[in-house]
């Protein structure tokens, strides 16, 4: 799973999200994000606090 924000590639105003990314995952990480506008996998965005775990991609096939 790849994470990243569509807003910012576009160059587009994206409304509220570097806010809640500022209280999500403090103001140095969120600049990173948003500036660097890199896809970030699922390790580094559980590194970020932005997600809770990972699970196995094939987890339905398991239940």
């Amino acid at each position: 799973m790849i994470f990243y924000y569509p807003e910012v590639r576009l160059k587009l105003a994206a409304r509220g999200v570097p806010l809640t990314l500022v209280h999500q995952i403090g103001r140095k990480t969120a600049f990173e994000v948003l500036t660097l506008c890199e896809n970030i996998d699922a390790q580094k965005t559980l590194s970020f606090g932005m997600i809770n775990c990972i699970v196995p991609d094939d987890l339905e096939q398991l239940t």
